[in-house]
Parts: structure tokens; sequence; C-alpha cells
């Protein structure tokens, strides 16, 4: 206690050049973290893209088109029907009803909402989907070609098991990929679906270091996460 006195003494006599930082003692000292979500830590980011690409867009990712207002949007979701289904929307997009893989082609799809997956469930209660029926596939760098003209893109994937198939069609297109977000595994939901780890060395392969974590950790290891990843030669991953 007589440290935290201490603390709003000194906080109340800081220069408001050093105010923030001592609010941020104060609070740690509290025992108080303040929470992390995405919108915060792309803020804090200063991430400068033109376009953006949201893979497995569903009903719509709002930190996502906070953080970017003024991009340009690929809204990407092979669902049926998909666009109509969308709640949350950027002010400036286009909708591609499209799968996203390594390579050219076709797969069945078992439509299960927000769950949809090309994979089967580590659960049996949610191995039977409501349908399955085939849909286009194609590839990041087919649809960048075709959709995007900017040189400064960011990406978001959440493909549901299948994120390592959609990094795995990008080539091309890496020079003007600014930054990728990815949902990451932590732990087995989908049978053949790639850990967080698995994640990370595909992207250290296409020239990407992982950046931050995208919300609070827990202390029991939660089934995904969001993941920023950055292109290796940033000057955010030396500061």
């Amino acid at each position: 206690m007589a440290d935290l006195r201490k603390l709003i003494a000194e906080l109340s006599a800081a220069p408001d050049a050093a105010l923030p930082k001592r609010v941020a003692e104060f609070c740690a000292a509290a025992g108080f973290t303040p929470k992390v979500t995405p919108l915060r830590v792309l803020r804090r980011a200063r991430l400068e893209v033109e376009e953006v690409i949201d893979v497995g867009v569903f009903r719509g990712t709002p930190f996502l088109y906070d953080a970017f207002p003024d991009c340009d949007f690929v809204l990407v979701d092979p669902r049926r029907g998909a666009e109509s289904q969308l709640e949350e929307k950027p002010k400036r997009f286009k909708f591609v009803n499209v799968a996203l893989g390594r390579e050219e082609g076709e797969m069945m799809l078992s439509e299960q909402g927000v769950c949809s997956t090309f994979l089967r469930w580590a659960d049996a209660e949610r191995a039977d989907p409501k349908q399955r029926y085939p849909v286009k596939m194609t590839t990041l760098d087919a649809l960048i070609a075709s959709e995007l003209k900017s040189e400064r893109i960011g990406l978001k994937i959440d493909a549901e098991g299948f994120e390592g198939e959609v990094i795995a069609g990008l080539d091309a297109a890496l020079p003007r990929i600014k930054f990728v977000i990815v949902e990451v595994s932590i732990r087995r939901r989908l049978e053949d679906a790639p850990f967080f780890s698995d994640i990370a060395a595909a992207m250290r392969d296409k020239g990407f270091s992982f950046y931050n974590m995208m919300e609070s950790l827990r202390a029991r290891p939660q089934r995904y996460l969001d993941v920023l990843f950055l292109p290796k030669d940033d000057p955010r991953l030396v500061e």
C-alpha cells in the first residue's frame, strides 16, 4: 500500500511527457494488465497498406475494417450465399465467392457456418456438416493478379485448418504483401490441420517473421489465436 501511495504522489507530480509511463507503472503495480485486442495491436503497429484481403470473412471482420477504414477490401468466402450473410462490411469492397488453396481446382466444402471447412473435425460432435458441396478453388497469386492493383497489400487468413494450403498458393505476389494475420491452431481441432509452429515455419519460408499475438493470452491454452506476421526485413522487427 505504501508503494501505491508513493506512485500516486509521483503520478500527480509527473510532467505531461512522463504521464503515460507513470500510468502504466501504476497499473502494473496494482495488478492491472491492459487487455490486448486485434484493433489495438494493428493501430500500434501503424501498418501502411492500400488494399486488404479478408480470407474467410463469414459475417465480417470489424477490427480489420476499423484499423484500415480508407483501404479497398477484397472479401473472400467460398460458402453458397456468403455475401448475403455479411453483417459487418468495410466502406469499399469487392466480394469473391471462391476458396483459396495451393492450386487451381475444386474441393468439397463441409458447410457448418463459421466452422465450414475442407477438413474433418477431431471432435466427433462436429463431424456431421449441414451439407457438403463442391466449390471452385484458386490461389492467392491468381486472386491478387486479377483483383488487386496496389503494391501495398494486407492479408488476413481464417480458413478453419486450411491456412497452410492458402499460404502455399502465395509466391509471385509475396513482395506486395506487407502483413499477414493468420488464425493458428494451438490445440488439435481438425484432423491434419497445421499447428502454430507449422504456420510459423511456412511463413518463414515465405520470408515473414512472427511479430505479435492479436489478443491477450490465458493460463489455459486457447484452441486458436490470431497471429500477426511481417516481412522479415520490416524495421518494426528490430525496434
